[in-house]
């Protein structure tokens, strides 16, 4: 074996040593004439020992004792089904597009700043709604919020014929979530 790691066999044997045993023969020997009494180290260590397992207890103890608390709130999101009329499509006079209007009395000014506006649309089957926005049968639908309205619009897909309106009813749905505002 090298003489290096003889070295570190010792060191590692003295610390286990001085771990099993805290005293010196010094310290013994004081302890016996102190006391009279050749088991007073033994004793004291039985002391610490019994005084590292209270902490050991209390500690253990203390720490089971936690309770997580997991706070659930209500959820705030909001779902507002509109059904549009073919008669709420209005042909818009700046270009060849129609658009429709709908009131959202929910969208506020502070909503609109720090929450966020969903737009879906069911056009054939009123159980499939797709997000706008969207291309359907040859038209573009697309949509923009403010305070108190929503506005869809549909455009042709090359912006310059007029789009086709929609057979029947739509149904649109609004879906409003609430976030925190980060400054």
């Amino acid at each position: 074996m090298s003489t290096l790691f003889k070295y570190i066999l010792l060191k590692i044997y003295l610390y286990i040593n001085r771990v099993l045993n805290p005293f010196s023969p010094d310290e013994v020997i004081s302890l016996e004439f102190k006391t009279g009494n050749r088991f007073a180290p033994i004793k004291k260590i039985h002391n610490m020992k019994k005084t590292i397992l209270l902490f050991l207890c209390i500690l253990t103890v203390g720490l089971s004792s936690c309770k997580k608390e997991v706070l659930v709130t209500d959820p705030t999101n909001r779902t507002i089904l509109v059904d549009i009329p073919l008669a709420n499509w209005v042909r818009a006079t700046d270009g060849p597009y129609y658009y429709t209007n709908i009131d959202l009395p929910e969208n506020n000014s502070n909503f609109n700043q720090s929450g966020h506006v969903i737009v879906s649309m069911s056009f054939a089957n009123p159980d499939v709604y797709e997000g706008l926005p969207q291309v359907y049968g040859g038209a573009s639908y697309t949509f923009n919020s403010q305070p108190g309205k929503l506005t869809i619009y549909i455009n042709s897909v090359n912006n310059t014929t007029l789009p086709n309106l929609p057979l029947t009813v739509t149904t649109a749905k609004v879906t409003l979530i609430d976030a925190l505002l980060i400054d």
